[in-house]
């Protein structure tokens, strides 16, 4: 069954919502845990903030490809409810 584009843009605004929603929880999470081992171990170098930014990027990719399964289960059980 081939998606109209209203669904795909609606497809599309529901993945990157996820994305985003579930990387910002992540993101303020690791921010707050971060900081508090750097206020007690002192400043880290600037190698180790990529790899942060790094882990976060790839967040954001998992969070998208769930999306994408969550939205292809969703279509699957439309599709089974079709007569």
């Amino acid at each position: 069954m081939e998606l109209s584009k209203k669904e795909a843009k609606r497809d599309v605004v529901i993945l990157s919502s996820f994305a985003t929603l579930g990387t910002a929880i992540v993101v303020v999470a690791f921010t707050f845990a971060f900081l508090a081992i750097e206020r007690a171990y002192g400043d880290w170098p600037n190698f180790v903030w990529g790899i942060i930014s790094v882990i976060f990027a790839c967040t954001f990719a998992v969070f998208y490809i769930l999306g994408f399964r969550i939205l292809d289960k969703r279509r699957g059980k439309e599709e089974k409810s079709l007569p």
